[in-house]
């Protein structure tokens, strides 16, 4: 996928900056003869509306978090989305999106926190027709890695600030691959 963009990228720019393109295209081309300016530009793909489909609810949902966010951070509730807990109270079938798409799992736990930039994200079903939005201050200690407040955070190495759960495994993994 990175090869892709990076070379629809290099033949877009081609015109605008051709020795910055050709420098990527030889880089991206090692083996191949000629320049970025003998090719064609890429053909346009039409959309996956299966994917828009499913990204509409999310994205719905995230522009009405962020407004109660700018909200709390006006009322100095928190100074910044990451200090910030949600929650999400509605029907099972406005929530029926959220729970899917914080079940995917990838590319890490807690994907609608990741969405919504936010330390943690809590789903309650009820009943009714509106979505409530509630926004509280995230409780826990700061991670020093990424930024965001666990109720507990460890320490890898002495030296080392405190980590959540999450950046621990990933600084665990990476001191192994060494």
């Amino acid at each position: 996928a990175m090869f892709r963009i990076v070379d629809s990228l290099a033949r877009f720019m081609a015109p605008l900056l051709p020795f910055t393109a050709d420098e990527i295209y030889e880089a991206l081309h090692k083996s191949a003869p000629g320049t970025v300016h003998e090719q064609v530009f890429p053909d346009a793909t039409a959309p996956d509306t299966s994917v828009l489909e499913t990204w509409k609810p999310l994205l719905a949902v995230r522009e009405n978090v962020l407004k109660v966010l700018e909200n709390a951070r006006a009322a100095k509730t928190i100074a910044s989305s990451l200090e910030a807990s949600v929650v999400l109270t509605g029907p099972a079938a406005l929530l029926a999106p959220l729970r899917a798409h914080e079940a995917l799992r990838a590319p890490f736990p807690g994907n609608l926190a990741n969405l919504f930039i936010v330390s943690h994200v809590t789903l309650k079903e009820a009943e009714g027709s509106d979505l409530k939005i509630d926004v509280s201050r995230a409780e826990g200690v700061k991670c020093s890695r990424c930024w965001t407040y666990a109720p507990s955070v460890v320490s890898v190495d002495p030296e080392a600030k405190a980590l959540c759960p999450r950046c621990t495994g990933v600084v665990e993994s990476l001191s192994v691959t060494r």
